[in-house]
């Protein structure tokens, strides 16, 4: 039976480093693809958007929207709140630094 702490064989094998305050951990990263939301009723607007999927409980201190944070060796912030997945996993936006 899976708990809490086994949530990390999920990103065991296909997982990337993530680093958020000093600890790394694996998280599964989305590279960007345009979405095109005009079924969505949103008029042909595409958009695209990197994101990390971490356990729920990956840090002490979950990182926020504006925290630094580096996702297989590659600077972001995390662009907006993140977005509860299946109440395991969350899914952060990030916007790389420049």
């Amino acid at each position: 039976m899976f708990g809490d702490a086994d949530l990390g064989v999920f990103t065991a094998d296909m997982g990337v480093p993530v680093l958020f305050g000093g600890v790394m951990v694996k998280g599964i990263l989305n590279k960007p693809i345009a979405t095109k939301l005009a079924d969505e009723g949103f008029g042909g607007i595409s958009v695209q958007q990197t994101t990390i999927e971490l356990p729920y409980n990956a840090f002490t201190t979950m990182p926020e929207q504006g925290a630094a944070i580096v996702v297989n060796g590659i600077s972001y912030t995390v662009a907006d709140e993140a977005a509860d997945i299946d109440g395991a996993f969350l899914r952060y936006p990030l916007k790389a630094v420049s």
